[in-house]
């Protein structure tokens, strides 16, 4: 998923210049992010200060190299307020974790440009115990972009080796899911 992400950078960045990353978390794509010098502005929002620390420590380690500031804030997306519209949103790891995920693309939906472009990462049939959400295939998750006005530009769908996709819905076994959205066009757009 990281090299899906690496490749799609270039065609998100066309998008614009502010990137937001939701749930930064490791501080992998974020990182990701500032190497590749697309963005003019790097924000990261998540609700963990302990996901901030973290982040905040890989980016200023100067390890991975010397980059532009970055913002990072310890806040509830769902719950934070007005917040300055971002070009390009990314999501790794973050929608299985939330109560409520249409509540969650819809605040997304909110908070991004027109031609935003939104990178997500999420899974299918992966039960855990901090997993509130957790979609039984691919069509299910789909639907819930769709209703929440979201297009799919691009998806990479990683089941377990040697299954298709179909036969790991049907054994109810995980699947790894990547998605580049774009917001839907409407009738009169």
């Amino acid at each position: 998923m990281r090299r899906f992400f690496k490749m799609q950078l270039p065609a998100l960045a066309a998008a614009g210049t502010s990137y937001r990353e939701v749930g930064p978390g490791h501080g992998m794509y974020f990182l990701e992010a500032l190497r590749s010098g697309l963005f003019g502005a790097c924000e990261g929002v998540d609700i963990s200060e302990t996901s901030i620390a973290l982040t905040r420590r890989v980016v200023d380690s100067g390890f991975f190299g010397s980059f532009q500031p970055a913002r990072l804030l310890q806040s509830d997306f769902l719950l934070g307020g007005r917040m300055e519209l971002a070009d390009v949103l990314v999501m790794g790891e973050v929608l299985e974790h939330v109560e409520n995920p249409a509540a969650f693309l819809k605040r997304a939906h909110e908070t991004t440009s027109a031609d935003c472009r939104f990178f997500l990462t999420t899974c299918i049939n992966a039960p855990a115990i901090d997993h509130l959400y957790n979609p039984g295939s691919v069509a299910a998750l789909e639907a819930l972009f769709a209703a929440q006005d979201f297009a799919v530009v691009e998806r990479a769908l990683y089941g377990r080796a040697d299954y298709s996709i179909e036969t790991c819905e049907k054994e109810r076994l995980a699947v790894n899911v990547a998605y580049v959205l774009r917001k839907a066009k409407k009738e009169n757009d």
